[in-house]
């Protein structure tokens, strides 16, 4: 039970300084890779409720401590895009390329909001990944 309050002690003050205008600190990309990786390892059991106790031992909130509100705030970001099926280009059967995390552990999400402030454009995002992606794989076309 303390580490449930931890965790949400941790969130709430995620929160309060996303509120607060401070803007979405960047991660370590293997943080975010790891943590989509246990995220999707839950989601996929049977009958599996998601909240803490459905991580087991390996629980990414405890294991990323300070960092894992941002890390989970980026995954949730990530998994949005995934289910509007915005990823595909970089999905390898059930594995995202590298490149997607590498730019969601990263990108400032001032960059990617609208110039009107009222909405994310997601194709700057997309982009951006795109150049990441081809940067890493010079072989690939863009």
């Amino acid at each position: 039970m303390t580490n449930e309050i931890d965790v949400r002690t941790m969130i709430n003050s995620f929160k309060e300084r996303l509120d607060a205008g401070e803007p979405v600190p960047t991660v370590e990309f293997l943080d975010l890779k790891y943590f989509w990786k246990r995220w999707n390892q839950v989601r996929q059991g049977p009958g599996v409720g998601i909240g803490m106790g459905a991580f087991g031992e390996d629980n990414p909130f405890y294991k990323l401590g300070d960092k894992a509100p941002v890390v989970w705030f980026r995954c949730g970001f990530l998994a949005f895009l995934h289910g509007q099926g915005i990823l595909k280009e970089w999905q390898h059967g059930e594995e995202l390329d590298e490149a997607v995390f590498r730019v969601a552990a990263t990108i400032s999400f001032e960059a990617i909001v609208s110039d009107d402030g009222h909405r994310l454009e997601i194709e700057r995002f997309v982009q951006r990944i795109r150049e990441e992606y081809g940067a890493s794989n010079p072989s690939k076309p863009r």
